[in-house]
């Protein structure tokens, strides 16, 4: 996204007429024997069922089911989701053909499948898929709250995790897609208003967010974007009046430390292009109007100039005395 610069000038050809204008100043593991594993696996479930009755086992889910969240750097990319390694010897094992398309697989496939029910209610906790040749994970479905529903389910290609569904909210519907490249996340998109409609969508480079887009009315357009460089705002844009083009602009820079908005333009009037640019400094931890340029008619230069004191209008030049601010 290419910002547009802002005017610098009074349209040429004018007499300017300067009007100053007085105003006040503004985030052990040991070794165990089969049976010592399977029990220490019945105990931890038992203890969570126990929290979840009470209804407080929102952080355990949050630590032990979903490592992706990063705790630290909201935007620092998580790395994947640990696999727990627990002994074969503790699961049910059975061989399963998968058609054709069933997990979106082109060709039919023999599996192992080891599933785990650990309480004993009937309904694993743990579903595990493994290739009958290599040996290697291609599946792993979780019910990471022991509700009896499965709501996680990672797709793995030689052994490392590539994808993952999650349904947060035990509604049976997913509502959480994420793709994994090198053990981090690359992609997550979100059903916020569970709705079944994708509406906020993250992307990843390395270990970094650099891009967000959300779309807040459900209609298959992007509303807000913004971009990431260093784990920092760069720039950003908005579509205010959802017609399908952005009408603000952002653009920020990092001053001592702290994030700050430089620059903001508009397109008020709707052309579909900015007739406002406003500039920002610096102030403490705020970022503070200094100076707002405005395009009145449309002809690509600016018919006002208004000046800013610490965050009061102290002056203002316009082209012509009938000009009214935007």
């Amino acid at each position: 996204m290419t910002l547009v610069a802002p005017y610098r000038r009074l349209r040429r050809g004018r007499a300017a007429i300067a009007l100053t204008i007085a105003l006040c100043a503004t985030t052990a593991s040991a070794q165990r024997s089969d049976e010592a594993t399977l029990q220490a696996e019945i105990e931890r479930q038992q203890a969570l069922l126990e929290r979840l009755q009470r209804g407080e086992a929102e952080t355990e889910q949050a630590q032990t089911a979903a490592p992706a969240r990063s705790e630290v750097d909201p935007r620092a990319a998580p790395t994947a989701p640990e696999l727990r390694h627990l002994p074969i010897a503790i699961f049910d094992e059975d061989r399963r053909t998968i058609p054709a398309g069933a997990w979106g697989n082109r060709e039919r496939l023999s599996v192992i499948e080891l599933s785990l029910d650990a309480d004993g209610d009937g309904k694993p906790e743990l579903i595990r898929y493994l290739d009958t040749e290599s040996n290697l994970l291609l599946r792993q479905e979780e019910d990471r709250n022991y509700d009896g529903r499965l709501d996680a389910t990672g797709v793995y290609e030689w052994g490392d995790l590539t994808r993952r569904t999650l349904d947060d909210d035990d509604d049976g519907a997913p509502d959480g897609w994420e793709e994994y490249r090198d053990g981090r996340l690359r992609r997550r998109e979100i059903d916020r208003d569970r709705d079944g409609v994708r509406d906020a969508f993250y992307d990843y480079e390395g270990d970094s967010l650099v891009l967000e887009q959300h779309d807040a009315n459900n209609d298959g357009r992007i509303d807000r974007e913004v971009r990431y460089q260093d784990r920092h705002r760069v720039t950003a844009n908005e579509d205010l009046d959802r017609d399908g083009r952005p009408d603000v602009w952002y653009r920020y820079s990092v001053a001592d430390g702290l994030e700050l908005v430089t620059h903001i333009e508009r397109d008020k009037q709707g052309r579909g292009r900015p007739d406002v640019f406003e500039t920002f400094v610096p102030n403490g931890d705020r970022a503070q109007l200094a100076r707002r340029e405005e395009d009145v008619d449309g002809d690509g230069e600016a018919d006002i100039v208004s000046i800013y004191r610490d965050g009061k209008l102290v002056r203002r030049e316009l082209a012509s005395p009938d000009l009214r601010p935007l």
